[in-house]
């Protein structure tokens, strides 16, 4: 899979401490780990969205490119 760092995605093989070291975007003030169950991959196939509350102060949302078309 290819990094696409303009869209703000990235593969990476390992998780960095964003306080000691700088993350593959950069320099970064936190980071958290999300772990995706088959549950989660599943509604990603089938076209809904993940929400990610991230720290209490953002929200991220994940779409899957391969998903089924959503029809809201």
């Amino acid at each position: 899979m290819k990094s696409d760092l303009e869209r703000g995605i990235a593969v990476t093989g390992k998780i960095v401490d964003a306080d000691e070291e700088d993350t593959v975007f950069g320099k970064r003030w936190g980071s958290q780990l999300f772990r995706l169950t088959e549950q989660d991959i599943e509604a990603l196939r089938q076209g809904k969205y993940l929400a990610l509350d991230i720290r209490g102060e953002y929200i991220a949302y994940l779409e899957a490119s391969f998903a089924e078309k959503r029809h809201d």
